[in-house]
Formats: structure tokens, C-alpha cells, sequence
């Protein structure tokens, strides 16, 4: 062999070796679950919000510094091919400082501690650090003054009251004072966005408030997970699910391996009736978590609309320490009427005022639970008056409206029914397989203003499939 190819053959071997001492920097990070520790003894000087509060900026930490997979709730059951670290964070506040304690457990079972102290910027970033992530975008995230960072721990947990009109104003002020810092941002377009959904007197103003300080935690954060998902869901919401798409492939090419990301692309497909693109993307996000992934306040329709009534039923099962989801409690009721199990759904349907921020399931639990008791007047009082409260909101929610049509169409209302379902189509709503098969709307099926809207229901969604192939939808 001549010295040549010695030569080449070195310089070849040296690049192998080079890219092997690469591969632990730049391989994909494992994803994680984080879990908050039963013993509220482990969190000191922290009130109940500002844990929640907590568990949402670490999660946020983790996500905007790398391209990993950061669940809060574990799969139920391990069909993926993902494993992952557990992270047991519990936190101590001593003055404006926070102190991080994390219990880890790595995928081999090996169990160690981390702990970071300081000020809430400088302590997260030592724990993303430590976690094997940088920590860049933090200082974007996170406002400048500590004080500022335990009030924004506090308006990012919501709870569940009616109106969230004293909150708006202190994230208000937030924003003021720290107008450099995305989380505060996406908190008052959080805000704004909830109660865009439940309250009939907003103003004409609101709804571009909530997008304008969504898009400005984007603009300070590009990609902001969070941020994101919520966009591409008001969006959809509004009636534009076409640009709610556009917007989550976009934000799905900086962080591919955001599992929440995947479901908001199935939000906005599922709406304007893309199913196998829903499912595509469902699909991919079982593949990151290692098994199916639900949110304890909201449902994954998707299953529903595809008739996958038994995948739909495992997501409705009730998540452990969670509080009791009056959407998810309502789902199973109507589930049951879809079997025909009429005296179990009026076990569901009848659950008490809560005076959640979720009005509108507890209004439609109420109407189907009046109807289950033979009470169908008060059953279509009540689903007019909910009709009429909703006529004026600034995010209609074209999903919710198709539900009202089912409702009139229990209740043997066909006009109404129909009329309700014209709204939908108009608000954005157009999973036309559900307008078809849906049984609680059989009464409707060879009517010809019920013929016209599928065949106008079809004709837009063939456009949006040319648009937006399923293929489009899965990992990238």
C-alpha cells in the first residue's frame, strides 16, 4: 500500500473517531417525566399555585433549551419504543431565592440527587445544565426581577374560577414591568384566551390582546412550546384551522420531539376533518412517550370521530391527584348514550355546580341530564339558553356548536339541530366523517338542507386534504 492511501486510510479512521467523541454531545436527549412528590412538606414556603406555577417553568426550562420530550403525566402503559428519565422536583423558597430539588431515576434504575440554589434564573439554569441542555433561552423566558418570577408561578396556574378578571390585571402589570420576558407574555394571553371561552361580555378588543402577547412570547422565545400549541388551539377555536396548521408545522420544525405540539396539530386536523393526519400525529406522539398520553382537561377526540370508541374510552379514564374534569365527565356520559347505556350516562351527566372555568360542559351535562330524567322541556330550556350565551363569544369553538346540534337533535329538535350544525360548518368545524356518522344525529340523515351541508362539508375538506396530505403530519 503506498503512503498515499496510508495517508487517506488515517485521515478517514481520525474522522470515524471524531464523530464517535461527538455522538453523547449531540444525540437527541432521553425524554423525561416530571413528577411532583406527594408530601407537600417537600415544598417550603410555596403556596399550592406557585407549585404548579413551578412545575410549568421547569417543564418550559427543559423544553426551549433542546429538542426533548417532557411529560408531566407517565403513558398509560409502555406499547412505544420511548424510555425515560423521572424527575422528582420539589423546590424551597428562601426570600425571593429558589432552591430546586430533584430526585432523579435514569432509565437504568440508577437514583440521584440535584440541586441548584439562587436566584430563579441562575437555579433553573443550573438544572437544565445539569440535565445536559443549555440554558440560553432562559433569560428570554424568565423575568429579570425575582420578585417578578414567583407572581408569574402564580398566574400560570389556573384554577378554576368563573372570571379571571383580577389575574388579567396583575399579568397586566407583569407584562409592564417586565416587558422582555416571554413567560409573562404568554401568561396574560393565557389569560385572556380562557376567558375569551367563557365569557359572553368581552369586548371587541380581546381576542387580538390575546394574539397580540401570544405572538410577542414567540417573538422573545421562536418556538416557545407553550406558547405554540396555544396559538395553533386559539386559532383553531376562531375558525381558522387552515392557518392553525400552517402555524404548528412551523413550530413543529424547531422543536420536533414536543410531544404537545403533536397534539395540537391533531386538534386543528380533527376540526376541519383531516383524521388520518390526526391519527399520524397521535401515532408520532405515542412513539416519543412510550404510550398513550392524555391531558387531564381536556379529551382527545380524534378517537371519537374515527370510531375508535374504545382508544376514546381510555383517554376519558380519570388521571390520579388530578381534579375531577367536568369535560371529561361529560365525554363519558355521552359516551355511554352513543352504547346506549342510558341510566349509566345520567350517572355522569349529573355531576354538581362546580363553577368551573368549563361552564359550558356543566350547561350541557345539565340539558342531557334533564332529558335522561323525562324532563325534555327544561332539558331544551336550558340548551337554548346555553345557545343564546354562546351566540355572542369572541371564540365560538366550532367543535362545541356541533355538540349543541347533537343535543337539539336528542331532544328531537331537527330544525334547530340542523341550524346548529350550519353554525358549526361556519365557525370552522368540518370533520364531515362525524357529521355523517354521528348517532345522535340519524334523525337528520336524507333531509335535504342536512345533504346540502355535507356536500359543502365535503367539498372543503377535499381541499384541505390536498393541502395538507396525512403524510405531512407524522415525525419529521
Amino acid at each position: 500500500m503506498t503512503w498515499r492511501r496510508w495517508a487517506a486510510l488515517a485521515a478517514i479512521c481520525g474522522v470515524i473517531i471524531w464523530g464517535m467523541t461527538l455522538i453523547p454531545k449531540y444525540r437527541t436527549p432521553l425524554p423525561l417525566l416530571l413528577v411532583r412528590p406527594a408530601p407537600e412538606s417537600k415544598w417550603v414556603g410555596i403556596d399550592a399555585k406557585q407549585r404548579i406555577g413551578i412545575m410549568l417553568l421547569v417543564q418550559d426550562a427543559l423544553e426551549i433549551s433542546a429538542d426533548r420530550t417532557v411529560l408531566t403525566e407517565a403513558p398509560q402503559g409502555q406499547k412505544g419504543t420511548a424510555k425515560y428519565e423521572v424527575l422528582e422536583v420539589s423546590a424551597h423558597r428562601n426570600g425571593d431565592d429558589l432552591t430546586l430539588l430533584i430526585d432523579r431515576t435514569t432509565v437504568d434504575g440508577k437514583r440521584s440527587q440535584l440541586q441548584s440554589s439562587g436566584q430563579p434564573l441562575e437555579s433553573l439554569r443550573a438544572l437544565t445544565r445539569a440535565l445536559g441542555s443549555e440554558a440560553k433561552a432562559l433569560a428570554a423566558l424568565l423575568p429579570v426581577k425575582p420578585t417578578a418570577f414567583w407572581e408569574l408561578s402564580r398566574l400560570l396556574a389556573l384554577t378554576s374560577p368563573m372570571v379571571f378578571s383580577e389575574e388579567i390585571k396583575r399579568a397586566q402589570i407583569l407584562v409592564d414591568q417586565e416587558a422582555e420576558s416571554a413567560g409573562a407574555h404568554y401568561a396574560l394571553g393565557n389569560l385572556l384566551y380562557r376567558q375569551l371561552l367563557i365569557d359572553a361580555a368581552n369586548n371587541e378588543d380581546s381576542r387580538s390582546h390575546c394574539e397580540k402577547y401570544l405572538l410577542k412570547a414567540l417573538e422573545l422565545v421562536p418556538g416557545y412550546p407553550r406558547a405554540a400549541c396555544k396559538m395553533v388551539r386559539m386559532k383553531t377555536d376562531v375558525g381558522t384551522p387552515k392557518e392553525a396548521l400552517e402555524m404548528a408545522f412551523e413550530f413543529r420544525r424547531s422543536h420536533p420531539r414536543n410531544f404537545e405540539i403533536y397534539g395540537a396539530l391533531a386538534y386543528a386536523a380533527r376540526n376541519c376533518g383531516l383524521l388520518d393526519g390526526a391519527l399520524e400525529s397521535l401515532r408520532s406522539r405515542e412513539a416519543f412517550c412510550g404510550g398513550l398520553v392524555t391531558d387531564p382537561g381536556l379529551t382527545e377526540n380524534t378517537y371519537l370521530y374515527s370510531g375508535d370508541l374504545d382508544r376514546f374510552q381510555r383517554t376519558l379514564i380519570p388521571i390520579k391527584d388530578a381534579p375531577l374534569s367536568l369535560i371529561r365527565e361529560f365525554y363519558r356520559g355521552y359516551l355511554c348514550l352513543l352504547r346506549g347505556d342510558q341510566s349509566r350516562a345520567a350517572t355522569f351527566f349529573a355531576q354538581p355546580d362546580r363553577g368551573t372555568d368549563r361552564k359550558q360542559f356543566e350547561s350541557l351535562s345539565r340539558v342531557y341530564s334533564l332529558a335522561l330524567k323525562g324532563q325534555p322541556e327544561a332539558a331544551l330550556a336550558e340548551l337554548r339558553q346555553l345557545r343564546t350565551e354562546r351566540s355572542i363569544l369572541r371564540v365560538p369553538d366550532g367543535e362545541f356548536t356541533f355538540k349543541l346540534a347533537e343535543a337539539f337533535a336528542f331532544l328531537g329538535q331537527r330544525d334547530e339541530a340542523i341550524d346548529a350544525a350550519y353554525r358549526a360548518y361556519g365557525q370552522g368545524f368540518g370533520c364531515t366523517r362525524w357529521y355523517r356518522e354521528s348517532p345522535m344525529l340519524i334523525n337528520l340523515r336524507g333531509l335535504p338542507r342536512w345533504n346540502a351541508l355535507i356536500q359543502h362539508l365535503q367539498e372543503r375538506q377535499t381541499l384541505m386534504e390536498l393541502a395538507f396530505p396525512a403524510h405531512r403530519f407524522g415525525m419529521e
